[in-house]
């Protein structure tokens, strides 16, 4: 999980790979990092130009993997303990529908 202090410093347990995933957003001009909490059972939207977390929105059990669709206004995130997927709508900010799959999902890939 990421951590922004409030001068702006980002960290999590590889503190230099976050920074280099915050830096790379903001060259890139992306708005939205989506990061999934595991334990916590939430996607976490960060805003890297803020540099803070401005949601987080209860997904399953472990959420492991996630796939953003190419719009950016859709995430799905695999919830391994919960054997399932959901789909978020994140400009509502909640869960729009949750997929059984077999056990432990903890992956995503989409296919166009």
């Amino acid at each position: 999980m990421l951590t922004v202090a409030a001068s702006g410093a980002v960290s999590t347990p590889d503190t230099a790979a976050a920074e280099v995933i915050v830096e790379e957003a903001q060259k890139l001009g992306k708005s939205r990092i989506f990061i999934t909490t595991g334990r916590g059972g939430a996607l976490v939207v960060f805003d890297p130009v803020a540099r803070r977390e401005v949601a987080a929105i209860a997904v399953g059990d472990r959420p492991w993997g996630l796939a953003v669709a190419p719009d950016g206004r859709t995430v799905y995130t695999a919830n391994g303990t919960s054997n399932d997927v959901s789909i978020v709508d994140v400009d509502q900010g909640k869960v729009t529908a949750r997929i059984q799959t077999g056990d432990r999902p903890w992956g995503v890939a989409l296919v166009r």
